[in-house]
């Protein structure tokens, strides 16, 4: 087996374009060179998968209805205007909701979130903010409480919440050959999608995972000040420069710089 796996020994062979998850697609034209790798190898497969917790007002009934009626109510709306929402309003929501619940949650869904940073930033308001009432109108699938910091631990943190209740879900877009997804890059390159553009899967696999959790949220104060010590300073402006440099080698376009705060907070 000794140089078995050396590109060299590989030369001609290229990428004959098959996808194996996708049984109903034509092999497509591939000119890359094929590289060589043990089926057990730990770069040969890793998944990319986008998660989001579920928190008001997406938990609310009336998005699960209107996903499920998405079509319908598309079709009323392109064919009839105003007068097909409200036909789709009084078939599948009048004995349950106002017409102004319809209107705010279909206009929610038409312009869903399309970036997972920006997802991220809605979690990170939820917890932060959970005493409003926005979220606290359906505690099933989210339920969070302060915790008092004891003396001593408030020069560090700023706020630890008890997450009693959440709910996850787990979507599995793809996958990845030899190197794996970074989690803030909306799109990065070389992703084999299981559910292809234009393509005849209408569906991705996903799972739902209930459980509790913690919330700490560092002082920012203290690390804004270690931040600007000078050799802090220089070595955040080091690694951030590093940092772009590897996103931009990758080709990876939508991704959020890093600094040392970075770096404290993980």
């Amino acid at each position: 087996m000794a140089g078995a796996m050396q590109r060299e020994n590989l030369d001609g062979l290229v990428c004959s374009g098959h996808h194996p998850h996708r049984p109903l697609d034509k092999n497509k034209k591939c000119e890359k060179i094929a590289i060589p790798s043990q089926r057990g190898a730990s770069n040969i497969y890793f998944p990319v998968i986008r998660s989001a917790i579920s928190i008001p007002p997406w938990t609310n009934p009336i998005n699960d209805i209107i996903n499920a009626n998405r079509r319908v109510i598309e079709s009323y709306e392109e064919d009839f205007g105003e007068v097909g929402l409200q036909k789709a309003y009084e078939k599948f929501f009048a004995s349950k909701y106002t017409r102004q619940e319809f209107d705010e949650a279909y206009t929610r869904i038409k312009n869903k979130i399309q970036e997972y940073t920006e997802i991220k930033e809605m979690e990170y308001a939820a917890i932060i903010n959970h005493t409003d009432l926005a979220y606290q109108r359906d505690v099933k699938y989210f339920k969070a409480e302060e915790v008092r910091i004891n003396n001593g631990l408030d020069k560090y943190f700023s706020r630890i919440i008890k997450i009693h209740r959440l709910r996850e879900v787990m979507v599995l877009l793809g996958f990845m050959r030899m190197e794996a997804p970074e989690p803030e890059v909306d799109e990065p390159n070389h992703i084999c999608k299981l559910n292809k553009k234009g393509g005849q899967e209408s569906w991705l696999p996903a799972v739902e995972i209930n459980g509790e959790g913690i919330f700490v949220e560092f002082n920012k104060n203290q690390i804004s000040r270690w931040k600007n010590t000078p050799e802090v300073k220089r070595l955040s402006e080091k690694y951030k420069d590093y940092y772009n440099k590897f996103c931009n080698d990758k080709g990876w376009t939508m991704y959020k710089e890093r600094t040392a705060e970075y770096i404290s907070g993980v």
